[in-house]
């Protein structure tokens, strides 16, 4: 799509950021979360997953843009609570499946402020379970700098280094493939 729109002029694709947003908004006006919403590829996912994945391109790239420009670019902790919510739902559709053949591991997640959840990698495959229960390790982080982890704009060496991503439990090196084990949004 970069390559189609390359030679546009920058207003000219605000504009149509803008359109597409509004569209969507028009579109799922007045429904539930619940409601079901045709992402694409076949998928259907409910209002409140869109809206979330919605918000993560939005705030993502937005903070590639700010970034490129040398400005400021900070992510709301309940705009990216919500994008890790939506992530959360994708989960198993962006595991990695060479990354994670032979792999059996749970890493519960622990978002500042909520949620918390559990991550089950078996063999190639990925579900999302209930916090409680065992895990393997457990990783504790910034909701923040979780979505710039996750969308692979910043690497778990400097999350953790600021203290912002930990890992406990009784394997908490386990964490360390957590990462690769999904492909970038």
């Amino acid at each position: 799509m970069i390559r189609e729109r390359g030679d546009r002029p920058v207003h000219e694709l605000v504009q149509e950021l803008r359109s597409n947003v509004a569209s969507f908004v028009a579109t799922t006006h007045g429904k539930l979360g619940a409601d079901p919403f045709p992402w694409y590829s076949g998928v259907t996912l409910d209002v409140a997953t869109a809206a979330g994945v919605l918000l993560g391109e939005l705030v993502v790239h937005g903070y590639d843009a700010a970034r490129t420009l040398g400005r400021p670019w900070p992510i709301a902790g309940n705009d990216a609570r919500t994008i890790v919510r939506a992530s959360t739902t994708l989960a198993p559709w962006y595991v990695d499946p060479d990354a994670t053949r032979g792999d059996r591991t749970t890493c519960r997640v622990a978002v500042r402020g909520g949620p918390e959840f559990r991550v089950r990698i078996e063999d190639g495959t990925a579900s999302v379970e209930p916090a409680h229960g065992d895990a393997d390790c457990t990783i504790r982080a910034d909701a923040a700098a979780l979505v710039l982890l996750s969308y692979g704009r910043i690497d778990r060496w400097r999350a953790a280094a600021t203290g912002k991503v930990v890992a406990t439990g009784r394997r908490p090196w386990r964490a360390l493939r957590f990462d690769r084990s999904f492909r970038s949004p």
